[in-house]
């Protein structure tokens, strides 16, 4: 490669990387990833219902376990609605939140779940946490399954004359880097972990779902359904929007009148964001970068990301 190429190559990677990094933190401002701006009252001591908003890709489950745990110890909420609108995410996060729902569930709360545009995969599972999930005729949602990404850049790295020298302690420590071409043994032994994680998907939704394996594993092949769909084969409860979902919640919890919803307060806009330098200020970017885009396991729909 001459000099001259070289140079256009690293420039073409650099400019791209730069893209990647705006367009990353407009999605981030806009969608309100950050859940360090709910603001829940939760000091309302009259008998209300709580609306926690779970929207955009899950990277982690910090801040909504954090809400929830008040949430709990509120003696005044009597029940919390999952409003939906994710493709999924990172199944260590989407496995925290579901299982934090069943255990609000266990100490006798009322947990309603709503599906907005899209709630598939890891939001999906999400949603099996609740007592009964709502869906509206279009919303998307399915997409059971995993997906392994490990990005591969080794004739990238040969034609920049880059190279990664690995010392490490076991023949597979460094499977799924990037720098080399994955073994037919390292293929063997992500997809055992794929398999695997996939079966505990599929373990979580047989025992919250009415359906049996029969039934289910035609539908779990990573394919999305439309919420008509997904009430036919049984993955959702009832059609029906936000509106349905509160008045069912406002009835289990036994609420005679018309119900108090305490929602997320004080969510930034975009603007605001923009303006905020703990907001985009350079590590928080380049952190959000890094989850975005970072290898490892998902239940994520994967055309819900850029």
């Amino acid at each position: 490669m001459s000099r001259f190429l070289k140079w256009v190559t690293i420039l073409g990677i650099i400019s791209f990387i730069c893209i990647v990094i705006c367009f990353s933190s407009f999605f981030h401002m806009v969608s309100g990833l950050t859940g360090e701006n709910f603001a829940f009252q939760y000091a309302e001591k009259r008998k209300h219902l709580v609306v926690l908003k779970i929207e955009g890709p899950i990277l982690e489950a910090d801040v909504f376990l954090k809400h929830l745990g008040y949430i709990k110890e509120n003696t005044s909420c009597q029940g919390v609605l999952v409003r939906l609108n994710s493709p999924g995410g990172a199944v260590g996060a989407s496995q925290e939140i579901f299982q934090a729902l069943r255990d609000l569930r266990s100490e006798s709360f009322n947990v309603v779940v709503s599906m907005g545009n899209t709630a598939a995969s890891g939001a999906y599972y999400i949603a099996l946490g609740g007592d009964r999930i709502f869906a509206s005729r279009g919303t998307i949602t399915g997409s059971i399954g995993v997906i392994a990404r490990f990005p591969e850049a080794v004739q990238l790295f040969k034609k920049l004359g880059v190279s990664m020298n690995v010392v490490s302690s076991g023949k597979l420590k460094d499977a799924g880097s990037m720098f080399k071409k994955a073994t037919r043994e390292e293929k063997a032994y992500l997809q055992a972990v794929v398999d695997d994680t996939y079966s505990q998907f599929m373990e979580d939704i047989l025992a919250n779902r009415a359906l049996s394996r029969e039934d289910l594993e035609p539908l779990a092949d990573g394919r999305v359904l439309t919420g008509r769909q997904a009430q036919s084969a049984g993955l959702i409860d009832t059609l029906g929007g936000l509106r349905e979902a509160k008045l069912y919640l406002a009835e289990l919890a036994g609420i005679e009148g018309t119900p108090l919803f305490v929602e997320a307060q004080g969510q930034k806009t975009w603007i605001d964001r923009l303006s905020s330098k703990t907001d985009v200020g350079h590590e928080a970017l380049l952190s959000h970068i890094n989850k975005i885009t970072s290898a490892g396991l998902f239940y994520l729909w994967p055309l819900g990301v850029f």
